[in-house]
């Protein structure tokens, strides 16, 4: 499952989405039907094998959202709140996509901000 991280970022930072968004933004160069397959495969797989962590369905939303009873510390929110301990690397370098991309750029301010600390 190569894309699950990227999966489970966009679902970090978009919160709730419908299929046919993800599917555009996270699999643009394959067939819808090819990629509705995979991401379904996706939240089978994420539910059957990481207990309390699982991408649920809005049937009155139509909107797929990512339900978790476990922590998740997402470095994205860490480096937005300013807690984020280390240097930043690139988001998703090996994604290419361009929702990743737009989140790299949203962020690389604060990859140089200055350390109020020093």
């Amino acid at each position: 499952m190569r894309r699950g991280v990227e999966l489970l970022a966009y679902f970090l930072e978009y919160k709730a989405v419908s299929l046919a968004k993800l599917v555009v933004e996270v699999f643009p160069e394959e067939k819808y039907r090819s990629a509705k397959s995979y991401f379904h495969q996706f939240r089978h797989q994420l539910k059957a094998n990481v207990p309390g962590l699982e991408i649920e369905f809005d049937a009155d939303a139509r909107l797929y959202r990512l339900k978790s009873e476990i922590d998740i510390v997402w470095d994205v929110a860490e480096l937005r709140a300013g807690r984020f301990e280390g240097e930043p690397g690139v988001f998703l370098p090996s994604s290419g996509n361009a929702w990743a991309m737009e989140v790299d750029q949203a962020i690389d301010p604060l990859r140089s901000a200055p350390d109020e600390e020093s």
